[in-house]
């Protein structure tokens, strides 16, 4: 998976066509969730969460051997892309090649928009805003999982007001299929997402930081979003609290434990402790040792399966108590 080049739209990650067209009706699978990632800035469906490394890396320290000689095993048969990295090292696009192995019962997609703001000579900019975005992710998402299985969002700096939004729009539209949609989703692991500003000065350092971050376009529509004289950020937030009190789920916020290094003018957090919180109740928070670039990417490999392998054993004993209930 790790070679392959995933476009926009979702993706399905896990389980791949040719693996469940090899099954006999005696070893199907039986899945228990479904688990999208979707990027933020700058970022894409497979980058943001790939890395490249030449030591493959554990994620399930407590897992029995058979099944880590599995994923190693997986990735050792995989052809490497070195592309863009020091020699021998291989591409670990860890959600699709190391996941798996965390939480054998989740089908786990990818979510590809386009949210580049800086524009080449042969590249258009994508105008779309965060409201735009978020109702095309929950469009998108209704049709392609056509199933009952409960849903987890993984979801990286913009990609988490991208879902709050998304999650807005299936609770107001007049449509039944996005409300039964919406109660489908059991839980959201925000990672770095920007979901407030204390003050003006400092919504003012957090445009400021993403600008340095991804060299963004000022005058983009992803960007002014996120301006102080926009209002969006105040709006996607009021609203999302307000649904989380209607219809409270599982939320675990990330946060970037480590300043940006190598990015002229920015040095500290991208999105400081206070604008990481949502600020709920029920709310997990959480550090991540690295930065906000790396914090989904190796660092972040073992904090994030282990909170999807929590959730994945609480939606298994929560079946298991319906089935014989």
């Amino acid at each position: 998976m790790a070679a392959q080049s995933i476009g926009q739209g979702l993706t399905l990650l896990y389980p791949l066509p040719e693996e469940t067209e090899t099954e006999s009706p005696s070893t199907v699978k039986v899945f228990r969730e479904s688990i999208i990632f979707i990027h933020g800035l700058g970022g894409g469906p497979q980058k943001t969460w790939k890395y490249f490394d030449t030591v493959q890396q554990d994620i399930t320290a407590d897992s029995e051997p058979g099944k880590k000689k599995s994923w190693r095993a997986r990735l050792k048969n995989k052809s490497p892309n070195t592309s863009g990295s020091a020699s021998g090292s291989k591409a670990i696009y860890w959600s699709a090649d190391l996941l798996p192995s965390a939480v054998p019962m989740a089908k786990i997609w990818t979510y590809g928009y386009n949210a580049n703001v800086v524009g080449g000579s042969f590249q258009n900019i994508n105008k779309n805003g965060i409201l735009q975005h978020g109702n095309d992710f929950m469009v998108k998402v209704e049709r392609g999982l056509k199933n009952d299985l409960p849903i987890i969002f993984v979801a990286h700096g913009l990609g988490g007001l991208v879902v709050k939004r998304s999650m807005k729009r299936m609770q107001s539209d007049l449509n039944p299929r996005y409300k039964q949609l919406l109660h489908r989703i059991q839980a959201v692991v925000f990672c770095g997402t920007p979901h407030r500003g204390s003050d003006t000065a400092a919504r003012v350092g957090l445009v400021i930081n993403l600008v340095a971050m991804a060299f963004m376009d000022t005058h983009s529509k992803l960007l002014s979003d996120l301006r102080v004289d926009s209002k969006i950020l105040d709006l996607i937030q009021e609203d999302f609290m307000k649904l989380l009190y209607e219809r409270p789920i599982r939320i675990h916020s990330f946060q970037e434990g480590r300043g940006l290094t190598g990015v002229k003018g920015l040095h500290n957090k991208v999105v400081d402790d206070f604008s990481s919180k949502l600020g709920w109740p029920r709310e997990t928070l959480e550090t991540i040792d690295a930065d906000h670039r790396e914090m989904v990417k190796k660092l972040g490999v073992k904090d994030i399966s282990d909170v999807l392998t929590a959730l994945e054993e609480e939606l298994v004993k929560d079946s298991q108590k319906s089935e014989t209930g």
